[in-house]
């Protein structure tokens, strides 16, 4: 699953460490190049570390949260009215460790929210998913004609594709979401997204 804000973080702070290093450590002109070659072993080493935090961020990043029945948690994106504004909220729901996560979370939020939360589905419970692919950060996914049953207007279709999409890309592996339905493209699902190319993440539909 992405977190977004951790991945600024250790670039920015390499920055900042290496800068220090080279600003306030000047080397005087009189210093013999011993000293400046164990200053560059200082930042070589300073580098070795810091790109093996990143690795070890990415790895943490990607590996799903995990209970103690042994199922994962998967970030699941639901509608919510709020005032005029149509948003997406998501919320953690075990799965099956063994089960393609990308799958699994797509199967969760067609199953729909907590009946008595205030949460709202994107997508009616007898949509299927006919098929999924990742591949080079692109989420390819074929949906049942039921799927456009919920998008009415251009806040619900909002809802519906925001969902869709910010479910999906919670996933490190991907970037982008490519629509089909009934394996065809461009199908409008409400009459105000033309579904013929990948779509990438709505932000603008997170509080």
């Amino acid at each position: 699953m992405n977190y977004t804000g951790s991945r600024r973080i250790v670039p920015l702070i390499a920055c900042l460490i290496i800068g220090l290093l080279l600003t306030g450590c000047r080397v005087d002109p009189n210093d013999d190049e011993e000293q400046i070659a164990d200053l560059q072993r200082e930042i070589d080493q300073l580098q070795e570390e810091l790109d093996t935090l990143r690795r070890d961020l990415q790895r943490l990043e990607s590996t799903p949260l995990v209970t103690e029945d042994g199922k994962v948690k998967l970030a699941v994106y639901f509608g919510l009215s709020a005032d005029t504004d149509i948003l997406t909220v998501p919320v953690l729901l075990p799965a099956d460790m063994e089960d393609d996560p990308h799958l699994a979370a797509l199967q969760l939020l067609i199953a729909g929210p907590d009946p008595d939360s205030i949460l709202s589905p994107v997508a009616p419970p007898e949509t299927d998913v006919l098929s999924l692919q990742v591949e080079d950060g692109l989420a390819t996914v074929d949906f049942s004609s039921e799927i456009g049953q919920y998008a009415v207007g251009s806040a619900g279709e909002s809802m519906v594709l925001g969902g869709i999409v910010n479910t999906l890309t919670e996933f490190t592996d991907v970037d982008r979401v490519m629509i089909l339905v009934e394996g065809e493209e461009g199908v409008s699902l409400g009459g105000h997204y033309a579904l013929n190319e990948p779509l990438e993440r709505f932000d603008d539909l997170i509080p």
